[in-house]
């Protein structure tokens, strides 16, 4: 067993092992790994045709002493909440919010009732409201309330932890992408009794991600603070004075890489002083890479281009990473606005910030009318569009479709568009646009810029 150890000199990386890629190296993916590297065991908690995204949390939920495994849904899924015995087994589920929402969700898992039994911590993701929900190890609702405005759309990260050391947890809130690192801490019933920003202020849209974790051992848990999306890869650290937060220190990671495609951070136990790690992991688009940002040490490198959400086991003096490979976010330059259409899974992906925001099923182009690969953006829109081609007298090839709605151009002759005339989507069926379900199309139509990026792959 490698043991980790605490150096004076903080924020200095170091590598030092790497981890071999797999071959469900593009699925979403859960990895049980030891501190030697082994894989203990591993599953895919959607399917193994799922290429999403989820959040991951690991810990006890009864008084067995034996950790499980909490995931969150995401994006293109209901939002649903799914626990798992380590070896991939599904003890149970539940919906956190109305079946219909499909924008992925965060979880956390820590006592915020002071009964010794763990509750279930959730915030809704991308185009949710930034509503926390509160459950019980069963699934029993046991309080909500809304971060922010309930009118902002970018979605809440949450953490819990004991930040004011009263013995009993605390909710930590983080805005989604679009919003800034406004960092607040509510009790149960939703009253907040902190608030900072931190890492940026609130004109920033990057978003941010949140964890806590008692790594000075004073017995308070701190509050480290990642950017969620496109932005230098900031991490910042916070301490509680009495009912306010002080900022402790800040790192930028990750820079010889020339990273900047979102973080997410994730503590754990150590096995001597001060008793806790803190460590934080790429979100996708260069490579798959995490470290322990405190104490010199790469803990992975796999080569992959996967977005990382990690957590970790604490037992019998074992540390057990529990790391999810997700659908990496977007690389390349600063594009606010990103449109990704897959011909080959008939999927269409939306990334804002460089962060993964929605995703479905759509229509391309049938084989001898294909939709065009390639590089393009949003050149117009309009709110109705006719659509016809006349190929000659009795060709059956004519077509005719009067007052599309919703339909955004990429290219001269082809379009995102609402479909009218037929439900088939995730098959090709077009003569080279992307049909797109009503729902769907209303959407985006709404949702992308002019000039928003549209790429078309195979």
């Amino acid at each position: 067993m490698k043991r980790l150890f605490l150096l004076s000199s903080l924020f200095i990386l170091m590598p030092v092992m790497a981890f071999a890629a797999q071959d469900e190296s593009d699925q979403t993916r859960i990895y049980l790994i030891d501190s030697d590297d082994n894989i203990l065991s591993s599953f895919s908690p959607f399917g193994e045709d799922y290429r999403g995204s989820m959040d991951l949390s690991a810990y006890d939920l009864g008084t067995d002493g034996t950790q499980e495994i909490i995931v969150g849904a995401g994006v293109g899924l209901p939002p649903s909440v799914n626990v798992f015995r380590q070896d991939g087994t599904k003890i149970a589920d539940f919906y956190a919010y109305a079946q219909t929402f499909m924008g992925g969700i965060n979880v956390d898992v820590c006592d915020v009732t002071g009964d010794g039994i763990a509750e279930i911590i959730t915030g809704a993701g991308f185009t949710g409201g930034p509503h926390v929900r509160i459950f019980s190890n069963t699934g029993e609702v046991l309080g909500q309330f809304f971060a922010y405005d309930k009118d902002f759309r970018g979605g809440v990260d949450i953490a819990c932890g004991d930040v004011d050391g009263d013995g009993v947890g605390e909710i930590v809130t983080a805005p989604g992408i679009t919003g800034g690192p406004h960092i607040k801490v509510f009790e149960t019933d939703g009253t907040m009794i902190m608030e900072k920003f931190s890492g940026g202020g609130q004109y920033d849209n990057f978003g941010a991600r949140v964890t806590t974790s008692d790594f000075d051992g004073d017995g308070d848990d701190d509050i480290y603070v990642a950017r969620a999306g496109y932005d230098t890869t900031y991490v910042t650290s916070l301490e509680s004075l009495g009912s306010s937060l002080k900022y402790m220190a800040g790192v930028e990671v990750f820079t010889e890489e020339s990273y900047k495609n979102g973080l997410d951070v994730f503590s754990y136990d150590y096995s001597s002083f001060p008793g806790y790690g803190v460590g934080v992991s790429m979100r996708g688009g260069n490579s798959s890479k995490y470290m322990n940002i405190f104490d010199e040490q790469q803990l992975f490198d796999d080569g992959r281009d996967r977005g990382l959400v990690i957590d970790a086991i604490s037992e019998n003096n074992n540390i057990i990473l529990v790391i999810g490979t997700t659908e990496p976010q977007v690389a390349g330059s600063d594009e606010d606005q990103y449109i990704l259409v897959d011909i080959t899974d008939q999927t269409l992906r939306i990334y804002q910030n460089h962060s993964l925001v929605k995703s479905f099923l759509v229509s391309t182009g049938v084989t001898y009318y294909p939709t065009p690969l390639g590089i393009t953006t949003i050149t117009d829109k309009f709110l109705w569009h006719d659509y016809s081609w006349y190929y000659g007298e009795g060709d059956a090839r004519n077509y005719s479709l009067p007052d599309v709605k919703y339909n955004l151009r990429f290219r001269n002759h082809f379009y995102l568009h609402y479909a009218y005339w037929h439900n088939n989507f995730g098959n090709k069926m077009s003569h080279g646009c992307v049909n797109i379900s009503y729902e769907n199309s209303e959407w985006i139509y709404n949702w992308a810029n002019i000039g928003a990026t549209v790429e078309v792959v195979n």
